[in-house]
């Protein structure tokens, strides 16, 4: 199950660990989050705690190993009330998508379905890319070969 605390319309909401359950709630102002960019497909899933359905790939496993790697992520689909009766928040979100995306500390895209694997793939170009960051600041790696 998954915990929704709505606050104000148009909070920008993060996914996140509270006392070890999964929760939807404000981003605070200090905080850094994850935004995750996906295609929503045609096939759907239903979340307990969620009110409306969700992509696919979205479950309470897939939710919880992104919490573990990033700590607070967003996903439109989550974060975003999909309810008729929410059209002026959702309204307000989809017009600040651009800032969401913009001020995330990293932006995640979503390809398949295939999420754990592409989850442990990403968490391995992460690194790589960490280990690189201070070689290339100094000059060393000048390669312009593609690392993948």
């Amino acid at each position: 199950m998954i915990g929704f605390e709505f606050g104000e319309c148009g909070t920008l909401r993060v996914l996140t660990l509270s006392e070890g359950e999964l929760v939807i709630r404000p981003l605070q102002a200090d905080e850094k989050y994850v935004a995750i960019s996906h295609t929503w497909g045609d096939s759907t899933n239903t979340i307990e705690g969620i009110g409306w359905t969700v992509a696919s790939w979205i479950s309470l496993e897939s939710c919880r190993a992104l919490v573990e790697v990033y700590n607070n992520v967003w996903i439109d689909s989550l974060c975003i009330k999909q309810e008729p009766s929410d059209e002026p928040d959702k309204s307000a979100q989809i017009k600040n998508m651009h800032n969401i995306y913009g001020n995330a500390k990293d932006v995640v895209v979503v390809l398949t379905g295939k999420f754990i694997e592409q989850l442990d793939a990403i968490h391995r170009l992460t690194q790589l890319f960490k280990e690189l960051k201070p070689l290339l600041l100094e000059g060393e790696c000048t390669s312009t070969k593609p690392l993948l």
